[in-house]
């Protein structure tokens, strides 16, 4: 596979080319931030339009993720991608190629939408992209999937919207007129969003998500150094209080907090959610026009890398330890074990699920104010033996100055937090520790009653007459 995926940059960090399976080739890009032989970031995977209206039909989608997320590097990738391809298209219906009316019903039905509405097509003409304009002059462009029977058979659509495109077909009466007619009537209801959120875009500093498609309706916008603020908005009505959580120090959120919940009865739904949200927290968003984005993002203090990309910070404690001990220059004090025991089944799957996240942890200490990703961060505290464990949040010290710090082992991904999205990976941790620490307990316990086990059996010593003496009783 390595002759058919090249870097196309210097930094070899973005990469393209085409994946090859049963004498077809599609083409493929991707972004892998360390390099070849580091873990491909998923959600950069982009493929075109037949492979995915391909993939999409057959309903393989989520098990290619998972395969590919469990992959190493470049080669893997690719190997991955090729050997799910492959069965694929072994277990489509074999078809016999279009008619020749087919090709002539084609391009007739271009001529009569306009060839200006043509983005692309395949080789053999059963995969095009046509592209349309809202009313805010934003171009939008979908792929369609003939079939070799088409039109009696409807096209396959993928579009980049918040919501399906539910198409309406009467065989023999259809066409791709119908198609753009229909995709330019789902555009209408979104126009507000897409405002609202390319003035978020234009305007603030985004962190996440890095590259936004027209089908994600939040944004994870800079608000201070070490503060940030992400924002749901809802597609049906953008110019409501969108869902907003603070991320940050406490120190710094508390008073944005305040001033939020404080002023929130003065929004305007007639302003963009900027404007509203500036005036809720009283103060001006960062701009790209003023400020750089270097500012407002800094790197884990733990793994020391900005986005997380793989789960060596969080799947290999040891790894991260040493490099957080290195950082500060640990010496002699307390252990930085690793992952002790657990099972990590899920494990390759949740970190490539969570690739992408950014520091969201920050210190409290207004001398440190270190970021750290919370699954770093866990495993950090994981490691020490001085760390506790309340419920669903594990407390240790910072890795820097000492202070005091906790997280949460149920934490969301940054670039969508909602219910449900834990990490079995940490939440499997959770088990391991509240099982470690309650057989440490029993242990303690164990030996505090003078009962020991012998060959399996339970054996209690107490004493008889005198302390020195005692009798056993097996339980």
């Amino acid at each position: 596979m390595a002759d058919l995926i090249l870097p196309l940059d210097p930094s070899q960090r973005h990469f393209g080319g085409y994946v090859e399976a049963m004498g077809r080739q599609y083409r493929v890009s991707m972004v892998c931030p360390q390099g070849r032989r580091g873990m491909v970031d998923l959600a950069s995977f982009r493929c075109d339009p037949e492979l995915s209206a391909l993939l999409e039909a057959r309903g393989v989608w989520d098990t290619l993720r998972a395969r590919l997320a469990q992959t190493e590097d470049v080669e893997g990738f690719m190997a991955e991608l090729t050997d799910v391809l492959e069965k694929v298209l072994r277990s489509c219906p074999k078809q016999d190629p279009p008619p020749a009316e087919f090709y002539s019903r084609l391009v007739s039905e271009i001529d009569a939408v306009g060839w200006s509405h043509l983005v692309s097509m395949n080789s053999l003409l059963t995969s095009v992209q046509l592209r349309e304009r809202d009313a805010a002059g934003r171009e939008h462009v979908f792929a369609v999937s003939l079939p070799s029977n088409y039109p009696h058979s409807p096209p396959i659509c993928s579009v980049d919207l918040p919501t399906h495109l539910n198409l309406r077909w009467s065989p023999g009466q259809s066409s791709l007129a119908t198609v753009l007619e229909q995709f330019r009537e789902a555009l209408t209801p979104f126009h507000e969003l897409w405002n609202v959120l390319d003035d978020l875009d234009k305007h603030t500093w985004v962190l996440e998500p890095e590259k936004p498609s027209r089908s994600t309706t939040h944004r994870r916008v800079a608000v201070a150094r070490h503060c940030s603020v992400m924002l749901k908005i809802d597609p049906r009505a953008p110019g409501d209080v969108p869902e907003v959580r603070f991320l940050g120090s406490q120190a710094v959120i508390g008073p944005l907090r305040e001033a939020y919940e404080r002023n929130l009865f003065r929004w305007n739904h007639s302003l963009l959610v900027r404007a509203n949200l500036e005036a809720a927290l009283e103060l001006k968003l960062p701009s790209p026009a003023t400020t750089a984005k270097a500012d407002y993002s800094a790197d884990c203090g733990i793994c020391y890398a900005y986005r997380l990309q793989r789960d060596d910070a969080a799947g290999d404690g040891a790894t991260a330890g040493a490099a957080a001990a290195a950082a500060v220059g640990v010496a002699g004090g307390g252990s930085t074990r690793g992952r002790s025991g657990g099972d990590d089944s899920g494990g390759r799957a949740a970190a490539a699920e969570d690739a992408g996240a950014i520091p969201d942890r920050v210190c409290d200490n207004a001398k440190c104010r270190r970021p750290y990703h919370p699954k770093c961060l866990f495993v950090w505290l994981q490691g020490l033996p001085t760390s506790r464990v309340s419920f669903d949040t594990i407390f240790g010290q910072c890795p820097y100055c000492s202070d005091p710090i906790s997280v949460k082992f149920a934490q969301g991904r940054p670039t969508a937090r909602k219910e449900g999205d834990e990490l079995d990976l940490l939440d499997g941790r959770r088990q391991h520790i509240h099982g470690r620490t309650r057989e440490r307990e029993r242990r303690h316990d164990d030996e505090d009653s003078g009962r020991f086990h012998l060959f399996g059996i339970q054996v209690s010593l107490h004493p008889v007459l005198s302390p020195n003496r005692y009798f056993c009783i097996m339980e």
